[in-house]
């Protein structure tokens, strides 16, 4: 494994007080090949009621049946179903009879109401009866000699899968209760991975027990993407070399923390804060953003300000070694008038550029759940005002900038387009960006919703200026045609851009924009252009990758 940490900048001026991000990251070595990965100790916990029937219970059973294919003879596997019932349809074993196991899927038949807690704690129930002692190093047996008890559950890479469409309506419904309880289990070795089909779902309940479990969280808009899930779940597993990753700070009295931008799970004793990340896959590069202050320091040269030790089992062979690292945090501090202001580690900055982002949106659910569409159309605002004036050139923050832009959109028409959706797909936004998962889930998902939806006219006042990607054109003319070949005015070199996309028309005091019959359509305001679109001020329009805005002035 490889760990290292980065500040936005480190070199201080000795006379004043100073805020620092620090960027702590760590690589998984490459994923081992299939005959030598870590067996697998996986229970599926499924809701069989009765809002699971037709094409959601058919395509879970395809997704369980694929486990199953691609498990062998050294993983342990189970199977729970729940209603108002709980029942165990198949008791973990080695993955040996896959006829069998098969079968047993195939039985499943919907019934009653959403027992989610009896389900789940069934599961936990599963995994941990099928825990045995792994091949174990000397220090790990060292361990489980002087009772670290927990240890037993390193050597499988243990997991609970678990899959609603649902409100938990029986047993035990509190989201921070279940989040407590699933953080206790994962303390005892059982992870939990959530994975919410449809629109009915708690969504801030799956994330909790996702976040506190130590596993994912999954927004399954489609019960046909349920199988690709559950297979990308089962890759991640398939490819862990570390499990129970900590990441812990420990300050000196010449520095404060003040917070985490990120969401894991974090615990203090004395001076040290621990941050539980889970479990690191092959190749898989985690991050933890935190911000300390500095005060004024006394002394110049090289000072140590903290120190991060980075723990995990790091998984070999079938072997499973304890590993520790330490790496001292050290700034350089200067005399004031020998300080220049250093420019700041862009790595830094898009990082907390994207976690800030996550943070607003979480905001601007808040107020949006209360009605306040203004106050979060405002903080979704102020947070790609961010991006933007940062000026960096990266593609993941161009894709995050636009999709705030759009989310903008959607809070300024209020209860029109915020549903559960939308809520959703803000919710599984703010996971990925806060737990470090790449940006392609999300953007699949939003695609998917702006497919879904038509354009909505705002009928306010005519634009004047037409933004984008650094530039920007006064709308005088009477057409202006968009689109990948060269005659067009605006000429947009991507693949997914038709030769001839989109034009806008003048119609008297009107700006008329229409779709040329494109291959993957038009978007305003987050939805499909489905006829001729009258322009406002305030619209955004996406042509391929880019987005449009519509505005007043240049200014």
């Amino acid at each position: 494994m490889e760990a290292d940490y980065v500040l936005d900048y480190d070199l201080l001026s000795v006379e004043r007080p100073h805020h620092l991000y620090v960027l702590a990251r760590i690589k998984g070595h490459p994923a081992p090949q299939s005959e030598a990965r870590s067996p697998l100790n996986l229970s599926v916990v499924l809701d069989r009621s009765g809002s699971m029937a037709g094409d959601k219970l058919a395509r879970v059973k395809e997704a369980a049946q694929f486990l199953v294919r691609h498990l062998g003879a050294s993983d342990r596997f189970s199977l729970v179903t729940y209603d108002d019932h709980v029942e165990v349809n198949v008791p973990p074993g080695p993955v040996i009879f896959k006829d069998s196991i098969n079968q047993a899927i195939q039985a499943i038949r919907v019934g009653g109401s959403t027992n989610l807690s009896g389900g789940w704690l069934k599961g936990c129930q599963m995994v941990s009866e099928a825990v045995k002692y792994p091949q174990l190093t000397e220090d790990v047996e060292d361990d489980i000699t002087a009772g670290n008890k927990s240890l037993v559950q390193r050597g499988k890479v243990n997991r609970v899968l678990l899959l609603t469409d649902g409100l938990a309506n029986q047993g035990i419904c509190d989201a921070r209760r279940l989040g407590s309880m699933a953080h206790q289990k994962r303390d005892e070795g059982v992870p939990t991975t959530t994975m919410g089909v449809g629109m009915d779902f708690n969504e801030d309940l799956l994330t909790t027990m996702a976040t506190e479990g130590g596993g994912n969280f999954y927004f399954i808009d489609n019960p046909d993407k349920i199988p690709g899930i559950f297979a990308k779940e089962l890759q991640h597993l398939l490819d862990v070399v570390g499990q129970n990753l900590t990441i812990s700070l420990q300050t000196s009295p010449d520095a404060q923390f003040i917070r985490q931008l990120n969401a894991y799970p974090m615990s203090r004793g004395g001076s040290d804060v621990t941050f539980r990340l889970g479990d690191l896959s092959g190749d898989e590069i985690k991050t933890l953003l935190l911000e300390l202050s500095v005060p004024r320091l006394q002394g110049l040269g090289r000072v140590e300000i903290a120190r991060l030790r980075f723990d995990y089992d790091e998984i070999n062979d079938d072997q499973v070694t304890h590993r520790t690292l330490e790496l001292p945090v050290e700034i350089n501090v200067v005399a004031e008038e020998d300080y220049q202001e250093p420019p700041r580690d862009s790595d830094v900055v898009k990082s907390v550029l994207i976690l800030e982002a996550a943070h607003a949106r979480k905001q601007a659910l808040e107020h949006a759940d209360r009605g306040d569409y203004q106050q979060a159309t405002t903080i979704l605002k102020d947070a790609a005002d961010a991006i933007e004036s940062a000026d960096l050139d990266d593609a993941d923050l161009k894709t995050e900038h636009n999709l705030l832009r759009e989310e903008v959109t959607d809070m300024e028409f209020g209860a029109r387009r915020y549903d559960s959706h939308s809520r959703k797909l803000h919710t599984s936004q703010i996971f990925d960006s806060t737990h470090t998962r790449p940006l392609s889930q999300t953007m699949i998902l939003t695609e998917d919703l702006k497919l879904s939806r038509s354009a909505i006219e705002r009928g306010g006042k005519t634009p004047a200026v037409l933004k984008w990607d650094k530039q920007s054109l006064e709308l005088t003319m009477d057409k202006l045609r968009i689109g990948r070949n060269i005659d067009n005015d605006i000429v947009l070199a991507e693949n997914s851009v038709s030769g001839a996309h989109c034009e806008i028309v003048r119609d008297g005091e009107d700006l008329i924009l229409e779709d040329l019959q494109s291959t993957n359509g038009t978007f305003a305001n987050r939805g499909r252009l489905r006829g001729k679109f009258r322009l406002s001020v305030g619209d955004v329009v996406t042509v391929g990758s880019t987005l449009f805005r519509f505005e007043d002035t240049a200014s």
